[in-house]
């Protein structure tokens, strides 16, 4: 849970960040530029880079520790099914904990402070 919370709030932090520059500029910019959100996106991305070996790398020595694995060693599964459910397992995870950075970029423009001027358009683009 921890990690959902970190790449939220960092995300969050380096939109808001974002918003105060845009505001605080004398040249016209936008908060949610496609520049800044690929900025948040980068940062937020090489800190989950730390927190993905932290999730693949415990779910191993997990089994030792909460003593699963002489279960896991007399159940009929194969190496290839056992190694192949906690990859998917870890990726699912992954998956949703990277989804935080656009949540944290979303929550960040629809909180109060971030004035439309400094906004760009925000939504599906109109065809």
């Amino acid at each position: 849970m921890a990690y959902f919370a970190v790449l939220l709030v960092v995300a969050y932090l380096l939109t808001r960040s974002g918003i105060d520059s845009a505001r605080d500029s004398s040249t016209p910019i936008l908060a949610n530029s496609p520049y800044g959100i690929a900025v948040t996106t980068v940062i937020c991305n090489l800190l989950w880079m730390l927190i993905a070996t932290a999730v693949a790398g415990s779910a191993a020595a997990r089994d030792v520790q909460t003593r699963m694995h002489p279960l896991v060693y007399t159940t009929p599964i194969s190496k290839a099914d056992y190694l192949g459910g906690r990859f998917v397992a870890a990726f699912v995870l992954n998956a949703l904990i990277l989804l935080m950075v656009p949540a944290g970029i979303v929550l960040a423009l629809l909180m109060p402070g971030a004035e439309p001027e400094i906004l760009g358009p925000f939504g599906r683009p109109h065809t």
